[in-house]
């Protein structure tokens, strides 16, 4: 009786330990939903400069397939990061990909951080893939946004994306004109009556 005892607060603390593990790793994740905003900013210009030159680091990270957990924040559940990460896992090995354009529209501070933490935003990212075909297609990429640091370096890095399009076909198109262009003559009448001489 005392075995079987033992073995059935064996079998309970282990359900326990593990049931107690899951939550508990998924628990240290940060929401970043929850924080409150205190002050919504315009970007300046010199934002705009840092927030280019980040996501021409980040398009150069997907284009030489070195991996990109440098952008994005590290305390998100694994399965947010792991959706990132698959999102943009699927431009890599492309013929080219080239940064266009990025803006961030919403940029607002939040209150339970220090300086160099409580910056949060909303980023539109553009970018071009060629495609071994030579196709080449512009994607849109909305993501939330937040700058982490310290008193040396704070940088940009991606809390979760908000939305994305399919592409847009934005390949060369080669226009032939199959007749010859039609001069027309407008005659004398037509000059008088609108005037044009």
């Amino acid at each position: 009786m005392r075995k079987s005892f033992v073995k059935l607060a064996l079998a309970l603390g282990c359900a326990l330990f593990g049931i107690l593990s899951l939550t508990a790793f998924t628990g240290f994740a940060k929401n970043y939903d929850d924080e409150v905003q205190t002050w919504q900013m315009l970007s300046r210009r010199w934002d705009e400069t840092l927030l280019q030159a980040r996501e021409e680091e980040f398009i150069k990270a997907i284009k030489e397939q070195k991996g990109i957990e440098d952008f994005i924040v590290p305390d998100i559940a694994e399965e947010e990061k792991e959706g990132i990460r698959n999102f943009f896992r699927s431009f890599e090995g492309k013929k080219d990909i080239r940064y266009i354009y990025s803006k961030m529209p919403i940029l607002h501070r939040v209150s339970g951080t220090d300086e160099y933490n409580d910056l949060r935003g909303i980023m539109e990212l553009k970018f071009q893939v060629t495609e071994r075909s030579n196709k080449v297609t512009e994607h849109t990429v909305l993501m939330k946004m937040a700058q982490l640091g310290d008193a040396q370096a704070q940088k940009w890095k991606i809390i979760g994306i908000l939305w994305q399009d399919k592409g847009i076909d934005v390949s060369d198109v080669s226009l032939y004109q199959l007749e010859k262009a039609k001069t027309r003559r407008r005659s004398l009448y037509h000059d008088y009556r609108c005037g044009c001489n």
